[in-house]
């Protein structure tokens, strides 16, 4: 019936889009850019798709480094990740600077933005209350490979999150 073909028309289109959105954040949580070319490679080109995205100047500063374990890439990709989406989201950011670099036996990796800032304690309540997982779900992954993981906030004044991984031992 012509009723029926124009409600598949609109069917077919929403399931399109969904399969381009799958592909698209498939594509962002593990991008072969990171396996093929490396974290630093792959985080640079991470910031810049937010660039694109959200409007705000990025700058990435990358101290040459050994190799990182895959695994400890993958990890911290995905919390890069999400503190970009982060600033993205919420923060009116004009400038986001990112770092990475080796401290010791560590991986380092800060990410600095000029944005509006938060309240922790209020933004860890509300997190429970909504299952928001995104900042205690970094915390809790850096904690379990043996890293940390510190936010320093407050209104008005922008973030500074700052990642460190353990390169050797359990983590690797």
């Amino acid at each position: 019936a012509p009723e029926a073909g124009k409600e598949l028309a609109e069917i077919r289109k929403l399931f399109e889009e969904a399969v381009r959105q799958t592909r698209t954040l498939s594509f962002e949580l593990s991008p072969p850019i990171l396996y093929e070319l490396g974290l630093d490679a792959a985080l640079e080109w991470l910031g810049e798709e937010f660039q694109r995205r959200h409007g705000f100047e990025f700058e990435f500063n990358c101290e040459d480094k050994d190799s990182v374990p895959e695994a400890i890439g993958v990890l911290m990709f995905q919390a890069v990740r999400e503190l970009l989406a982060n600033v993205g989201k919420h923060a009116k950011a004009k400038h986001v600077k990112m770092a990475s670099r080796m401290d010791g036996a560590q991986l380092c990796i800060c990410v600095q933005d000029d944005g509006k800032g938060f309240d922790v304690k209020a933004a860890t309540a509300a997190a429970t209350e909504k299952a928001s997982l995104g900042l205690f779900s970094i915390r809790e992954r850096m904690r379990h490979i043996g890293g940390s993981f510190v936010v320093e906030t407050k209104p008005g004044h922008g973030t500074t999150a700052v990642l460190h991984a353990p390169l050797k031992g359990e983590s690797s």
